[in-house]
């Protein structure tokens, strides 16, 4: 029974956590983010040294400020996420062959509160940080779920 429950839990954390449009739009971002921020700090240097006009350093400072409010990078502004992530995926993936220590640490590392019902988990409230991973999870779940029923309404129609 409570090895079914973690499976349950396990599985709808791997879903959340490996959706890999997510990740690759996570890393891109940052990398966005990471060469914007170089280029910000020499225009910046360029103009404290007098070489580049006033003008350049604006336009390089609103495009840095544009960058960092692109939507992925909204959903990690704090690095701990990530890193939470690419820690949890290799034990989630080997889930059998983990200590039962292993396995805790996940739950206590991404999940606030677990609802059971029936033996079953009916609802999970996943850590403050972890919000817009799962709302992000269950939107594009959503999506594809309406997507998938309007294409089986157009066929019976």
């Amino acid at each position: 029974m409570a090895e079914d429950f973690e499976n349950q839990v396990k599985e709808l954390l791997l879903s959340v956590f490996e959706n890999q449009d997510l990740m690759n739009g996570i890393e891109l971002a940052e990398n966005e983010k990471q060469i914007a921020k170089q280029r910000f700090e020499r225009v910046r240097d360029l103009y404290m040294a007098g070489e580049l006009p006033r003008d350049f350093y604006d336009v390089e400072k609103q495009n840095y400020e544009l960058i960092g409010q692109n939507e992925y990078l909204q959903l990690t502004d704090n690095a701990d996420i990530i890193s939470v992530i690419r820690e949890t995926n290799p034990v989630l993936r080997d889930w059998h062959n983990r200590t039962l220590f292993d396995r805790k640490v996940v739950f206590l590392n991404t999940l606030e509160t677990v609802y059971v019902r029936d033996k079953a988990c009916a609802a999970i409230q996943p850590k403050v940080a972890f919000y817009p991973l799962f709302e992000r999870y269950l939107a594009d779940t959503i999506s594809a779920s309406n997507a998938q029923m309007g294409s089986r309404r157009g066929r019976h129609e």
